[in-house]
């Protein structure tokens, strides 16, 4: 509809504009004919359809103004939009890193004398070692 209406007062403004140019020429070849009352007429024409032309101009580029304006509004909330999805995105992502680090933390379990469990490889390291000090202990008693 818009569109419509764009293009409607568009073609009023361009037969307005044309009509002003063609009394415009109609006065000029009065003038010059000396006929100085049709040369009138056609003047006061040809400033009724200039005060049109200028009415359709400033309507249309009040249209536009306003379709500019309709089409920065837009943007503008079309970047809200992808900054409140941003920062929600990133607001999920720090909680995930924040549950990936405390999961770390979760697993340890203090020890008695208040130091976190072992690391894996500490904890392989001391498996070895009392298996290895379990092995010497079957020799002893099975050879003692």
């Amino acid at each position: 509809m818009g569109v419509m209406k764009f293009e409607t007062i568009l073609s009023a403004y361009k037969d307005a504009s044309e009509n002003e140019a063609l009394f415009i020429q109609y006065a000029i070849e009065c003038y010059r004919a000396k006929d100085k009352a049709t040369a009138y007429k056609y003047e006061r024409n040809a400033n009724r359809y200039s005060r049109q032309s200028a009415a359709f101009r400033a309507r249309l580029l009040s249209m536009y103004s306003l379709d500019t304006i309709r089409r920065l509004e837009q943007s503008r909330d079309s970047w809200l939009k992808r900054a409140y999805i941003a920062e929600n995105e990133n607001i999920q992502l720090r909680q995930q890193l924040e549950e990936l680090e405390n999961a770390w933390a979760v697993d340890e379990t203090i020890q008695p004398d208040g130091s976190l469990r072992p690391s894996l490889a500490d904890t392989v390291k001391r498996t070895a070692e009392l298996e290895a000090e379990n092995a010497r202990l079957r020799q002893e008693r099975e050879g003692g």
